[in-house]
Parts: structure tokens; sequence; C-alpha cells
């Protein structure tokens, strides 16, 4: 059978062109692809945890049947939250993360007392529980009492080495940590180190001989006594005659 051509009068029938089809095609593939994206998001199962996690500003991670969100407490560390379906924080576990989360702050407090015994500590690196269950990393400062502790002992550790050496540097130290803690322990390195700054006194029982004055002048400029020791050890009175400077 012949096919009817078509006359001149009769509309031509038109094919929409390729780029066309093309466009649409991949339109319909982003669109599906898009909708899988958004299922697959949401789930975790269809449970929004995704976005809680994103709420909590982390990176949802399902292994199995549990879900994480990993969030970045310091620039090398993370930590693992544990997700319920209903996309809240597990109870159980928030309770050992915060308890992790306060020991991990006590260590960081201690770190800080032990730095300011040598040094003055402005602020330092600690850890916060924060809703709505996760432990940040924050900036704490030492309270005042305790940052004026440290600083003391450090004083008082200094004042204690340079006593022997430099009583009136060690009364200076000792008087600033006095200032600071003002408790017995300070207030006994003050008079420690006046003790070391005054002269050595001869006991009532020690009696100065006068003809050798020169020897007592120069027992004193050792800070020793001068006694008068019948029957001393000869180390200590090489001339025998029971004048020497006590200690040598």
């Amino acid at each position: 059978m012949a096919r009817p051509s078509s006359t001149p009068g009769s509309p031509a029938r038109r094919r929409p062109p390729r780029g066309a089809v093309a466009v649409a095609a991949a339109v319909l593939v982003l669109v599906v692809v898009g909708a899988l994206l958004v299922v697959a998001r949401g789930s975790g199962g269809g449970d929004g945890r995704a976005d809680a996690c994103d709420a909590l500003r982390g990176d949802l991670r399902i292994t199995g049947e549990a879900a994480f969100c990993d969030l970045r407490r310091t620039a090398f560390t993370t930590e693992a939250v544990r997700l319920r379906a209903d996309g809240t924080v597990d109870p159980s576990d928030a309770r050992r993360r915060r308890s992790a989360c306060a020991a991990d702050a006590r260590a960081a407090r201690d770190r800080a007392l032990r730095a300011a015994r040598t040094r003055t500590v402005a602020s330092f690196g600690s850890f916060r529980w924060s809703p709505p269950g996760v432990c940040r990393s924050t900036r704490a400062t030492l309270p005042a009492g305790v940052a004026a502790r440290a600083r003391a002992d450090r004083l008082l550790t200094e004042a204690a080495a340079a006593r022997d050496l430099d009583p009136a540097a060690a009364l200076r130290l000792a008087r600033r940590a006095d200032a600071l803690a003002g408790d017995g322990r300070s207030r006994a390195a003050v008079a420690q180190a006046r003790a070391a700054l005054r002269p050595t006194r001869p006991s009532p029982s020690t009696q100065v001989v006068s003809p050798n004055e020169y020897l007592g002048i120069d027992c004193a400029s050792i800070r020793r006594e001068f006694r008068v020791a019948p029957g001393t050890d000869p180390a200590h009175d090489p001339d025998g005659d029971g004048r020497a400077c006590e200690g040598e």
C-alpha cells in the first residue's frame, strides 16, 4: 500500500530537537539523585539523626545499627556522640562522656597549677560540658586565690634556695610570698630569712677572750661563734689554746 503523501495544506510532523531531549533527561536524573540523597541523609533510616548531627556541627557516621556524630574537640582530637533513632543523644553515653569531660578539665587545671609555680599563667586550655550533651574546648582561668597560692609556693621555693647564699634576697622573696599567701608557712619563711640576716651571737656560757678579739672578728666575718672550748678537738683548735671558731 502506498504511503499517503502529505498535502501542501496539511501540517508537517516535527520531532523535538536532540539537545532538548538530553537536557530533559539530565534534569530528570538530577531530580532523582537529589531525592535519593535527601532520603539517605534524613534516613540514617528515616529518623532525623542527620539533622541532629548538623545541629551539633558534626559529621554523621552510621555503623550497623549505631549512629555516631563525630565532633571536633581540639585541633587533634574528636569526640563520638552516640545518637538514638529519634536524633537525641544517648543518655548512658552522655553520662560516660560527661565524666570524661570533667576528668579532662581537672587534668588541664592541674597542668596549669604546675605551670603557675614557675611562671604566670593568665589562662589555659580546658573543657566544659554544654547542652545538648557535648564536651567543648574552652579557655579557663585559675581562681585568684589559687593562682596566688601557686605563685607563693614558687617564691617560697626560691627563698629557701637563696637563704644560705643571699639572705637579703631570701627575705625579699619570703616577704613577697607572705603578701600573697599570709599563712603559717610563709610567715615561717620570713622568720627564717630574718634569722639568717642577724649576726650569730655566742650563747651565755661562751666567754669571748679579750686578748684575741681579732680572732673573734674573723669568726664573725664567716658567721661563726668565737668560743673558749678547752680540750676541744685539735682540728678545731690548732694551737691548743682553747680559742677557736665554732664549726671550723
